[in-house]
């Protein structure tokens, strides 16, 4: 082995040679050291050891490793994934014809690769159709590709990719139920539920919050990890649906104002002289802009609770009070309206005897929240009921079964919504697009626990339904978003 080596230094360009060392010291196990024993000045150390620090290529699998592998393969159907999906078959191929050698090793480790991702950040990649909005991408991939090699040493593959899922007792919750459960379709929806907590970071909920489920109807104030007070929500109507998100909470907004989007002024009579509730002005491109002043009409009712977000999503009043009253509470243009947010509000500020000045006057006033305060926007239809089981909150926007299709490969089947009159159709949810960012402002619970029933009210009056000139989906500079109205 000295002799090739001592050839090798006298052979083409320095690097080459480098490299070349390097495969031989590989091969031979301890050439590398009998290389720098016998050449300790030689213009090659520098270069070997360099190319001795480059990402070197896994090892081959062994047969226990294949083995642990298999196991792992047949793991994902406990996580409401297909084992199918992961190259089950052709693995059990390679196997059985003791096919051991690079093309084994290829399939081997494309297969650990796609399961750690879909353990670690869900297997459905284009989570925007389904207007999720929390872009959580799990692990780095070269942290994840070091993790695999040392459990693959180890041999503990199995607990490596475990490791991975989410920690929260929902999660685990939703697992159980999938063992115990026969129906198809409700086998059905606890995958789907279990692929959305996949999409969600694993630190997700802790801390204080701003919760809301949106199935549930209701905005939760979470204080380390328990429920401290609870209000109906009215949420996006299914073809205007609130986006699933996260952000901190920075300000808290008394007597908002609201620029009405171009889309709705062009639709509307809104004109100079036509209501002392508007005021009127031209922008530089010759459109008009139009702002409706503060006070008990307004759209956004006397507050607005902001969070950064691109989707311009906010929390606010509203002048449209019945609609709480209603069981079924998919009414608004994007945006989550709060019942009482007046208490909500003076939870949520930093400084709540300024609130209470500041609601006694008719002028706009900016309060700062309390720090370290999120708000958190999901969609999660099958939840924990408390007692070691899950309930059903309903899916409002019918996404269970287009998310149920995306993990299956196939299309999904017709939504319904029950019995319908003649002629009518079913309203089918639509994807909300970013858009410009807005101005920049006792009892232990689950955040996931069942809300209690809320009482189903009569038919709202038809101004509920819609009020007049509302689009919660506006930024401040008038921009149409494209909620439409």
């Amino acid at each position: 082995m000295s002799g090739l080596l001592d050839e090798v230094v006298a052979v083409g360009s320095t690097r080459r040679r480098a490299l070349v060392v390097l495969m031989i010291a590989m091969l031979a196990g301890g050439g590398l050291y009998l290389f720098f024993r016998s050449h300790p000045s030689s213009s090659l150390v520098p270069e070997v050891a360099r190319a001795s620090s480059l990402p070197q290529p896994p090892p081959p699998w062994s047969p226990a490793q294949i083995k642990e592998l298999l196991s792992v393969v047949a793991s994902t159907e406990a996580e409401g994934l297909r084992p199918a999906d992961y190259n089950l078959d052709a693995l059990g191929r390679e196997v059985a014809q003791r096919q051991f050698g690079p093309k084994l090793d290829a399939l081997a480790e494309k297969t650990l690769a796609a399961i750690a991702h879909d353990f670690a950040a869900g297997r459905v990649r284009n989570r925007h159709s389904f207007n999720w909005y929390i872009d959580y991408q799990g692990p780095d991939l070269a942290q994840l590709t070091a993790q695999a090699m040392a459990a693959r040493e180890r041999g503990d593959l199995r607990s490596w990719v475990a490791s991975l899922l989410p920690t929260d007792p929902a999660y685990h919750a939703l697992r159980d139920a999938l063992a115990n459960t026969q129906d198809e379709d409700r086998r059905d929806r606890i995958k789907a539920n279990l692929e959305r907590w996949r999409w969600l970071p694993r630190d997700f909920g802790g801390g204080d919050q701003l919760y809301i489920n949106l199935p549930t109807y209701r905005v939760d104030l979470i204080r380390a990890g328990e429920r401290v007070a609870s209000y109906k929500a009215v949420i996006g109507a299914t073809d205007m649906p609130t986006p699933v998100l996260s952000a901190p909470v920075r300000q808290v907004i008394a007597n908002p104002d609201w620029i009405v989007p171009a889309s709705i002024v062009r639709k509307s009579k809104l004109r100079p002289g036509t209501s002392s509730r508007y005021s009127f002005s031209t922008r530089p491109d010759g459109t008009l802009r139009v702002r409706q002043k503060p006070g008990p009409g307004n759209a956004l009712g006397k507050l607005k609770i902001e969070f950064p977000n691109k989707l311009a999503i906010y929390f606010h009043d509203t002048p449209s009070r019945s609609l709480f009253g209603a069981s079924d509470r998919t009414f608004s243009h994007g945006c989550v309206r709060v019942q009482d947010i007046e208490e909500l509000a003076g939870q949520v500020v930093s400084n709540p005897e300024r609130l209470s000045k500041a609601l006694a006057g008719a002028n706009t006033r900016s309060l700062p929240a309390r720090p370290n305060l999120r708000a958190n926007v999901v969609y999660l239809t099958l939840v924990p009921d408390g007692a070691g089981g899950i309930s059903d909150v309903g899916d409002p926007y019918m996404l269970d079964e287009k998310l149920v299709a995306a993990l299956a490969g196939r299309k999904p089947k017709p939504a319904t919504l029950g019995p319908k009159a003649e002629g009518t159709t079913t309203p089918k949810p639509r994807e909300v697009q970013p858009a410009a960012s807005r101005e920049p402002p006792g009892e232990s619970a689950s955040p996931l626990a069942v809300p209690e029933a809320s009482p189903t009210a009569p038919s709202p009056e038809s101004e509920d339904l819609s009020p007049p000139l509302e689009n919660e989906g506006a930024n401040d500079a008038g921009e149409t978003l494209p909620r439409p109205e």
